[in-house]
């Protein structure tokens, strides 16, 4: 039998995911229950992506989860540094994704490379070619923005994607990749996207409050009260 390339690979990963037994189940429990802060809650739900097959490879902190819990829930893992780790259901694919981490060179972008680690990652092909394109202008007159879409603005769904979206396939991305990967979260590790839901909730009420604290003080001393200036690095989409 020929050996499965790493296109063939990803697509098992992502179409024939496995079945939680007893001991995986437990594990994934364990992973969850554990006191978590968001940055934490962010990495669980990179986790939860490569088991319910949304992506076929994850990269973690260390610092983030016991590994022998990872080993627990079933996960091949490639511990490719002091601080880093890659995970997925095809210990080929976590190999692959550790190798490509450690050639890359933030500051001479190949395009090839972040092909491969954005179709290992799962994120949209579209999201990853905007990125690329983007990568090619910072630090110029013409950078390209980042994207934010008002529909999930103050949302949790918000803080489901650890991509650059696209300005002209927002939507496409958002159905594919963001909504079914918070669902996944919110159904396989409900503590940690309850987290999650408090941080927003939190960062909103506390938003909320400033405005009404620069209201009332506009109003004491007669100040007049200034939108506030759009971003020139974003572009908020419909």
């Amino acid at each position: 039998m020929s050996e499965l390339t790493i296109a063939d690979r990803i697509e098992k990963a992502t179409t024939q995911v496995p079945l939680l037994n007893a001991e995986q189940k437990e594990a994934l429990h364990l992973i969850d229950t554990v006191p978590v802060s968001i940055n934490r809650g962010r990495a669980v739900m990179e986790l939860v992506g490569v088991v319910a097959g949304i992506k076929s490879a994850a990269d973690l902190e260390r610092e983030d989860f016991d590994i022998e819990l990872i080993d627990a829930l079933g996960l091949a893992y490639d511990l490719y540094s002091d601080k880093y780790f890659t995970v997925s259901w095809d210990k080929k694919l976590s190999q692959e994704l550790s190798s490509l981490f450690l050639q890359r060179q933030p500051k001479d972008i190949k395009e090839s490379t972040e092909r491969r680690i954005g179709k290992l990652l799962g994120y949209p092909e579209t999201a990853t070619e905007y990125y690329i394109r983007r990568m090619k202008t910072i630090n110029t007159p013409n950078k390209l923005p980042s994207v934010k879409p008002r529909s999930l603005k103050g949302t949790v769904t918000d803080l489901f994607h650890m991509f650059v979206l696209s300005p002209d396939h927002t939507q496409q991305e958002i159905d594919t990749y963001v909504k079914p990967l918070e669902a996944a979260v919110k159904a396989l590790t409900p503590n940690a996207y309850g987290l999650l839901v408090e941080e927003v909730e939190y960062h909103a009420h506390r938003s909320q409050m400033r405005q009404e604290i620069g209201r009332y003080a506009s109003f004491l001393i007669e100040m007049p009260q200034y939108e506030e200036e759009p971003d020139p690095d974003v572009l908020y989409v419909d």
